[in-house]
Order: C-alpha cells, then structure tokens, then sequence
C-alpha cells in the first residue's frame, strides 16, 4: 500500500520486477515435488480445522460469549438445513451455469460438518452425506463453467475430510471418485484459458477447490493429488500478481471476497495438511491486501463499487479474520468484527440470527474456526488517506472515523481487464452519512453479450457499464477507448491538503488532446474535482457528470443536493459561465436493462477549442450554518503544479 508519498520504485520497473520474480516462481511450481507420502498428514480431519484447531475453539468458546452466539448461529442455520431439500443438477442462464447450485451444497456441507464436528450429533453428518451423496450422482459438475467444478470440489473435499471417520465405505468411494472424475480429472485437462491462465477470482475458486480435493484423499492417491497441486502452484502466481504491488483488487470488492476467500482456504488447507503454503503467501501485496478491502468501505457501509461489483457487502469476511493472524494486523480482525455487528443481529444480547447465509455467506462457519478474541485495537488507528497502485490505481480519503465523515475513492486502471466498466477516473463521494456520487455497479448477467469484453463489445452499449452512466468525463457522448491504460501521477495526503492526479489522456485517444483528474479534499471538509482536457477537434462538448439519487435545485453555476434532511452545496469555479444541467440515467438500449429509478445525472458542458487547454472544476461541500475553513472561492492551481507527482520512466 502506497501512502501518498513517492514510490521507491516506480510502477513499470515493478512490475518487470514482478514478471520475472512470478515467472521463476510459476516455472520451479512446475517441477516441484510436493512430497505427497512425505509431508502429508495422515490423520483426518486435515483440512482447515484439524483437531487441535477444534480443541482451541471448544475453549475459547467457554469463555468467549462472541464466539457462543456465533456457535449458537451455526446450529440454527444447521437445523434449517435437516429439512430443506438437496440440490438438483439444473444448468441455468445464458453462461450455463451450476453454480448456484455447487454453492448451496458447500453451504450446506460446510455448515452441516462443523456443527457435527463440534457436537458430534450424527444427525448433522447424516444430512450433509446425504447433500454430498446428490452430488456423486450428477453426470458431472459442470466443467464448461469451471468456478462450478471449483465450488462443489471444496464442498465434497470438506464433507469427505471432516466426516471421514463416520462414512461408510460405499460412501468414501462414491465420494472420492466423484472428486477424482468431476474435479481433479477435468482440472488436469482443462485448456490453459479456462481458469489456470486467468489473473481474476476465478483462478482462487477453481485452484483452491482442486487442492482441496488433492489434500482431502492425497493419501489414498498420492500420485493424483500430487500431479492437480503442482499443475495448481504454476497457475496461482497468473492470479497472485493481480494484489501487486500494495494490494488492491482490479475487479472491485465484491470479487475481492470471493477469490480472498478461497485463497485463504486454500492456503490454511495447504498450511494444516502440508506444513507447508510454498511461499504463496508471501506474495506482492498479499500482506496490504485487506487493508484495501477497508478502504474500500465507506463511512454508510457501501462499497467503492467499481467494476461489476455489488453496491456493500452482504455479509463478515472471515478471510479478514486468516489475514490478521498470518500478517498480524489486528485491526483487519476489529473490522471484521465492525461487520459481524453491521450485518448480523444480536451479538450482545438479542439472539444472533445468520442472515440469508446460504445465498450470501458460505463461508461462515469460517467465523468460527479463524476466530480472533477481543482485542483492544480502535479504529483511530488507521490511515484517512491511502493509495494502491495496481491494474487499477485507487486512492481514498476520508475526514475522520465517524459515521458522518467525508469519504471519497477515486480509481484510474484498465478497462479491457476482467468485470471492469468504461469508468477510468471514476470516483464516489460520501458526506453527512449519505453517498452522494454513486456508481450503479453491475447490470444484469444475463443480458445478451454482457460478457463480450472486446473492443466495441455488445457489453459496452449497456448503460451501466458504459461511460455515460459513470462519474467522468465525457467527449460528444462517447465511450471511453477500450484498449486504455490509465494511470495515477500524483498523489499527497496532509491535514490541509490531499488529493490524487490521474493521467486519463489514453481512455481519450482519437477524442482530445489530453484529459487529466484531480481530485482534492481541502481542510477534510471540501472535495474539489478538477478536470484538464484539451480539445481535438471544433465543436467537441465536454460533458463533466456526477450520478447521484439527491434531489437537485439548480441555481445557474450553483446547486444544493438533498438525501433525507442532508444537504450539500455544489458551485462551478470553472469556468466562470458553465451551468449545471441534469440527465436522465433510463437505458435505451435494451428493454431487459434495470432502470435506475431514482437517480439521475449531474451534469455540466462545456465546447473544447483545438489546442487549447479548458480547465473545469467543481466544488462540493456540506451546507452548513457555520462558515466554512476554507475561503468561499477557491484558488485553481494548475494540475501539473499539484505536488507529489511520481517520478517519470525514462523511455
């Protein structure tokens, strides 16, 4: 994690830095020898929560209440699961998928096999081998969409390893080939594009189930289990560069859970069945990585939601929890803990009621197992402004630790990379407790061509992956170049002053001249967003945008936006005759996209002349009674005279 202030080495020199020390080490993944009969434990349980890891949680819970009611949770979402029905093979959407399906079986599975594990009442085990049996009479798992195979694969590997000791023989072979013919198998022969080559969360999920399933019967087929794990090792470090240098994650948070899950999984999976994780986490940025997530959350509990990420999470992230431990960073386990309170009900008192678990919390009873005591560490303790580099360079700032501070997360990056939309320099805004320039997030999955990410891809004519839907600049209307890589200049964090400079020219070849952002949070109080564009060609019209579900009065070069009884003043220092406008945020293309009710675009135009450069800025403040730090008209400087730009690469 970068902290405002000038990288050692600059992103390009790291990142060949980066390539050969990942190709060394994906290359030595290749031919290392796992030492399979060696290394492994023998007994079962071997994955995860082994049976000194159950031992710790059977005492800390005697004396822990915290931990009680998340036990005492875990046994009501089990006693849901006796009497729901299994899963069934049934391919569904325009990807065919299985998915929703291999995730109900390892909620089941997981939820099921630890309420056994630490009561040791049959009727639990009996459930989840029958959820488990439903799974190795499938015809396959669905390998066409790997994540799929990857879910089920954790979900019988648990079942199989945790349940070991009361299943019977039939069960144990039916099991286990089943994760030979359905997982390990097609995950040897599977073409390098489907997940082993891929730097996104499905290369954690696919990875991390198949050495699951390697581990969970490694000693019954060492030679097996052996060949999945090295083939697994190569591919990791294609996905692992992806948290380099200082740990952000290009596809947003919600993707962030969903890979960092797996890959703590996967990791304890190696650490307690092999003694031994191969150096993975150990990984650029690895250690940063869940700092960012916390970043990433703003004072109402909502994400930055770039990319086709969810608006806030719907759930704790026990992963947080594993990464406090290995890196010992105590506060990554506080804000779990922040979200056990957010999210679930009851942890000092009322009775504690799992929400919506099977669907949105899989991994719950992780909570459990990665448990970390109370800790007397406060949030004071982190940093209001943070920047990572990265696929996609973010930086936030926020005012102080309170409900009602000033937050804002600001991202440049790529837009050809996985899940991502045309929004290079987007940023969201939060003030008073409401978020008032928001993002969309994603649209609807199974719109036809969402997922064609090539250069004039269908995906990119639905409005919200589009850039008109985001809070950037934009050229007559047009979408922002595919085939873009843009990048964070500068940045600087102090009381009075902080604030990031983005270099957007490439997201605008063919467009203007030249397009820069800075965005600056004056006294921890005013947000200024400042653009410099210069223009093409004649008659071009900049378009600056701001989506937001305020109510806006409009007042020439001035307006005040209103969420509830909050209120916030907008004013245009430049230029000095620029008006504010509103826009519409219903889709046109496509009758199946979502409507955005609610919401609209904030917007000011501007003509850009040739050669020239045009400078826009906007300020945006709480409207208070008391008068403000900072004087009424602010003074415009330069972006290029904005301090704290990185040094530039000598080409």
């Amino acid at each position: 994690m970068a902290r405002f202030k000038l990288p050692d080495l600059n992103f390009i020199m790291f990142a060949v830095l980066s390539f050969i020390l990942f190709y060394g080490f994906a290359t030595q993944a290749q031919s290392v020898d796992i030492q399979m009969e060696k290394k492994l434990r023998k007994e079962h349980p071997r994955l995860i929560f082994t049976n000194d890891a159950q031992e710790r949680i059977e005492v800390l819970s005697k004396q822990n209440p915290i931990l009680q009611r998340l036990i005492d949770a875990l046994f009501d979402q089990a006693n849901q699961y006796l009497s729901e029905p299994t899963i069934k093979y049934e391919i569904v959407g325009t990807r065919g998928r299985l998915l929703h399906q291999s995730r109900a079986c390892l909620a089941k599975v997981f939820t099921l096999a630890t309420a056994y594990r630490l009561s040791h009442d049959h009727i639990y085990a009996h459930r989840a081998i029958k959820e488990m049996r439903t799974a190795t009479a499938f015809p396959d798992w669905n390998p066409g969409h790997f994540l799929d195979v990857g879910e089920m694969s954790t979900a019988l590997a648990i079942g199989y390893d945790w349940l070991f000791d009361i299943l019977s023989e039939e069960d144990k072979l039916s099991i286990k080939n089943a994760l030979i013919e359905f997982g390990i198998k097609p995950g040897l022969h599977v073409h390098p594009d489907r997940f082993p080559n891929k730097i996104n969360n499905w290369n954690f999920v696919c990875n991390g189930g198949l050495i699951m399933a390697a581990l969970a019967i490694g000693d019954e087929e060492p030679v097996l289990a052996q060949k999945i794990i090295s083939k697994s090792l190569a591919s990791l470090p294609n996905a692992l560069r992806s948290y380099a240098p200082d740990g952000a994650w290009f596809e947003g948070p919600s993707y962030w859970m969903y890979g960092t899950s797996y890959l703590t999984m996967l990791l304890a999976s190696l650490g307690s069945a092999l003694g031994d994780d191969f150096g993975i986490s150990k990984s650029s940025g690895l250690n940063a990585t869940g700092r960012f997530f916390m970043d990433a959350i703003g004072p109402s509990g909502k994400f930055f939601n770039y990319a086709d990420c969810r608006i806030k999470p719907r759930s704790s992230v026990p992963a947080l929890n594993w990464l406090a431990q290995r890196f010992k960073q105590p506060l990554l386990a506080w804000f779990n803990r922040q979200l056990l309170h957010y999210y679930y009900d009851g942890l000092k008192g009322r009775k504690f009621k799992i929400k919506d678990a099977s669907a949105y919390n899989r991994f719950f009873p992780l909570e459990i197992i990665w448990f970390v005591p109370d800790n007397n560490i406060q949030d004071t303790f982190r940093e209001f402004d943070t920047f990572y580099r990265g696929l996609n360079d973010v930086a936030f700032f926020r005012s102080s630790n309170t409900d009602n501070a000033l937050w804002v997360g600001f991202k440049a990056g790529k837009n050809s990379i996985n899940h991502a939309h045309l929004d290079c320099g987007n940023f969201v805004f939060e003030a008073v407790g409401q978020r008032w320039a928001e993002d969309l997030g994603s649209e609807n999955y199974n719109l036809p061509g969402y997922f064609d990410r090539t250069d004039g891809g269908q995906r990119w004519k639905y409005f919200r992956t589009s850039s008109l839907s985001h809070n950037i600049p934009t050229i007559n209307n047009q979408n922002q170049n595919f085939n873009s890589f843009t990048k964070i200049i500068a940045s600087h964090s102090s009381p009075e002053r902080s604030h990031a400079v983005a270099d957007l020219s490439s997201a605008y070849e063919g467009q203007a001249k030249s397009v820069t952002r800075g965005i600056a949070v004056l006294n921890r109080e005013v947000l200024l967003i400042q653009d410099e564009v210069v223009g093409l060609k004649p008659g071009d019209l900049f378009r600056w945008a701001m989506l937001t579900s305020a109510k806006i009065t409009l007042d020439g070069n001035r307006a005040e936006l209103q969420i509830e009884d909050s209120v916030i003043s907008a004013e245009i220092i430049q230029p000095m005759n620029a008006i504010f406008d509103t826009a519409s945020t219903r889709p046109t293309y496509h009758a199946d996209e979502r409507p955005n009710p609610g919401t609209c675009l904030f917007t000011v135009s501007v003509p850009l002349k040739i050669d020239t450069l045009i400078t826009v800025a906007i300020e945006l403040k709480q409207k208070v009674k008391e008068p403000s730090h900072i004087s009424h008209k602010i003074k415009i400087t330069p972006l290029s005279k904005w301090i704290g730009h990185f040094e530039k690469v000598n080409e």
